[in-house]
């Protein structure tokens, strides 16, 4: 099969070829309960495209014709396959459970058994690493208006049913104003990273699969609530779990347990006024009054191994800002694992983004429109294009404008973005480090190199099926960028133009990778790309010795005028000097 390598400039074509596809849409219920089913996976086969339900188990998924299969699939479902021709009639779509309610007589003479349950699934917790692309959406709300969205797909990392890491491939986000500022959930894709099961969370209630079978009966009142039988003869228990004391310390809920393997299924945690958790408030001077939380976790179970399947985090935060009333928060968040072993090429960028949260990160690894339209394999569905109408609606910021270094939020909040390198605008300026931020390391480094400013080259691979995209920027990192010298208009003319010799060696760089469509290669020639970019500027820096030499200053400005068209010095207005 051919490949198409796919620049930036011919992006257009993916976007018209896409406008003849249609889809097909629907809700998903349990045929016994009639309730929805969130979270159910509905993939078409013959385009390797899935989604997910929404809370209302609805879903919406593209198709190519009416003979495509689809396949809908949930755990503890019976999975369903049909064509899209015949899923056009039927508007709900009924899941049949793959269990068989036993008989409730089965009674222990006290419950000291659904404790060793508990206890057993404790000890058998899989181990092994789990690899798997991952998909996270969070919805945010105050008084049932959407302020809040934030969608990205990673590298997940699980093991013992915890998430262990997650590494970004993009994500997007938008926030609308409430009052005269915004809310942001910076790091909630770090939360999902810090709840942990089986041992204790720093930042969250205690749950019964922490402790021993001794201990949890002095923690925990634990009850049957159902006895089962799956399609394959397991017998699968839910247990209900409440602590003796109703403490804010400790979650309550229930555990889905296959008693033949003592593996954990699912589990449901909830708490309310939780005492501790990993929210802390925007502002300094702001508080938080109350935290609810509810967290569910689903596992897949094969013959060796127990796998992430989701994780979907509700929380709701009554929060009180400075001389304002306090007012609450209702956010939705999930996690969901798929297409295991199979990852995807992550964006390279040279930044330290150890502990970074996610709008930081979304921001470094800026929003690829090809991604989102063509590699986007699974995302959660909305019955009328919800998430679009957010991001496109005239009171949302998206993250061209919330990224901008010059964008500053109500009360002095600043969002500090990462400097893209653009044509039509130039850097006013950068960061000097003031005398309270010094250390002696600092200031001797500052006497050493008065500045330094940090030029790098981003690169993101897509390979989608028969296309291979190469999206490429230039960026300067601003939290490890510093000029602690006057900035007049011949050290400005001195940034941009270190920032214009880095986009020139981008511009080097997509030129060569044009005629191949090999990733190995791509990624030699990149970090090719990258030490003749450190060589370069080393020799601009020690030509133009920070503008004082004008001579090769004026021949450094004339290199960036014939490759850029970007006349620095009359920008600057150095030629009126």
């Amino acid at each position: 099969m051919k490949r198409t390598l796919l620049l930036l400039s011919v992006i257009l074509i993916s976007l018209i070829s896409a406008q003849g596809q249609s889809t097909i849409e629907g809700k998903i219920i349990d045929a016994s309960s009639k309730q929805a089913i969130s979270y159910a996976t509905v993939y078409n086969e013959a385009m390797r495209l899935g989604t997910i339900t929404n809370d209302n188990g609805f879903f919406r998924l593209q198709i190519k014709s009416e003979q495509d299969s689809i396949t809908i699939s949930f755990i503890g479902y019976q999975r369903f396959r049909a064509s899209v021709k015949e899923l056009r009639t039927k508007k709900v779509i009924k899941l049949e459970q793959d269990v068989t309610l036993l008989s409730a007589a089965f009674v222990e003479g006290d419950n000291s058994y659904w404790y060793t349950i508990l206890s057993k699934c404790r000890k058998k917790r899989d181990h092994s690493l789990q690899e798997a692309r991952t998909y996270f959406e969070l919805e945010n709300f105050i008084n049932g208006e959407q302020i809040e969205l934030v969608e990205g797909y990673y590298n997940g990392q699980f093991r013992s049913g915890d998430v262990s890491q997650i590494a970004l491939k993009n994500g997007r986000c938008g926030l609308r104003k409430f009052g005269d500022t915004f809310y942001l959930s910076t790091s909630t894709s770090r939360a999902f990273q810090m709840q942990t099961i089986y041992d204790r969370a720093s930042y969250f209630p205690r749950t019964p699969l922490e402790y021993s079978s001794r201990k949890l009966k002095k923690r925990y009142d634990l009850t049957l609530i159902s006895r089962t039988l799956d399609d394959e003869g397991r017998t699968i228990y839910t247990i209900a779990f409440t602590p003796f004391e109703k403490s804010d310390w400790f979650f309550e809920g229930t555990a889905v347990i296959d008693s033949t393997s003592n593996r954990l299924l699912r589990i449901d945690l909830s708490i309310e006024d939780a005492a501790i958790h990993p929210f802390l408030p925007i502002l300094p001077e702001d508080t938080i009054l109350n935290v609810d939380m509810r967290i569910s976790r689903t596992f897949e179970l094969d013959d060796q191994h127990s796998r992430f399947h989701h994780m979907d985090f509700d929380y709701s935060i009554e929060y009180k800002g400075v001389n304002r009333d306090s007012y609450t928060t209702s956010t939705s968040a999930v996690l969901f694992a798929y297409s295991n072993g199979n990852l995807f090429e992550l964006p390279q960028l040279e930044v330290d983004l150890t502990g970074a949260s996610d709008y930081r990160m979304m921001n470094a690894y800026a929003r690829n429109p090809f991604f989102w339209e063509n590699c986007a394999e699974l995302r959660m569905s909305d019955e009328d294009g919800a998430n679009d109408a957010f991001y496109a609606s005239p009171s949302v910021i998206t993250e061209d404008l919330l990224f901008d270094p010059n964008f500053a939020f109500p009360q002095g909040f600043k969002a500090g973005g990462f400097h893209f390198w653009k044509e039509s605008s130039r850097i006013s300026g950068i960061n000097t480090l003031a005398k309270s931020d010094s250390t002696s390391f600092w200031d001797k480094t500052i006497q050493e190199i008065p500045y330094f400013i940090d030029s790098k080259l981003y690169l993101d691979i897509n390979d989608c099926g028969d296309s291979l995209d190469i999206y490429t920027r230039t960026l300067l990192d601003p939290f490890t960028s510093y000029f602690n010298l006057p900035q007049n208009g011949k050290t400005l003319a001195f940034i941009n133009m270190y920032i214009d010799i880095a986009e020139i060696e981008r511009r080097r760089f997509q030129s060569e990778i044009a005629q191949t469509s090999d990733i190995q290669e791509i990624k030699m020639l990149f970090n090719h790309a990258n030490a003749e970019l450190e060589r370069e500027l080393l020799r601009y820096t020690r030509a133009v010795h920070r503008g004082e030499n004008m001579m090769a200053f004026k021949s450094w400005n004339e290199y960036i005028k014939h490759h850029l068209g970007i006349d620095n010095f009359a920008y600057f207005r150095l030629d009126e000097e």
